[in-house]
């Protein structure tokens, strides 16, 4: 697959999730009726999400690079943010005891153990790793995709005489 192919196919993955995302807040929000402020921050991230999604496949499509820019800066915090979670997640594996006595826990959990928190804790660490892997795969297309269409043709003359107009 050519890494325009890719990066048209990225695009277009981040513009339907952003949707889905966008359409499950509003359906929690209608249905739980939960906090506004929790489903204002998701509903602006969602749309952040659809932003970067559709600049990335119209910069990809036109051959603008520009517009991948804000992809590959959505996806670069969006790895810093995995990768504090995976940190969280292993330092909950060797001490457990922050989450088990944590009042806040207490309140919403009645009795959780040392071994779930450890179970729990590790299948979150390797499945957000796995994402952070998934996330520098795209990431690696998305900044070969920049780098091919920067080489390509600048406002070159052609055979004719005249300048050909590529908007970059």
């Amino acid at each position: 697959m050519d890494v325009k192919t890719g990066a048209l196919v990225i695009g277009m993955f981040y513009a339907v999730f952003g949707f889905l995302c966008l359409f499950n807040n509003f359906v929690v929000f209608t249905i739980f009726q939960e906090s506004p402020r929790n489903s204002v921050i998701e509903v602006f991230l969602s749309i952040a999400v659809i932003i970067v999604g559709v600049l990335a496949f119209d910069g990809s499509y036109n051959n603008r690079s520009r517009k991948l820019i804000p992809l590959i800066i959505f996806m670069l915090g969006q790895m810093v943010f995995f990768s504090v979670l995976v940190v969280c997640f292993i330092a909950a594996l060797f001490n457990p005891d922050l989450i088990v006595k944590s009042p806040m826990m207490k309140e919403r959990i009645e009795k959780i153990t040392i071994g779930e928190v450890r179970t729990v804790s590790c299948g979150l660490a390797l499945l957000i790793s796995a994402l952070i892997g998934l996330s520098l795969w795209f990431l690696s297309t998305l900044i070969n995709c920049y780098r091919c269409i920067r080489a390509g043709k600048r406002n070159e003359e052609t055979e004719m005489g005249h300048f050909e107009n590529i908007r970059y």
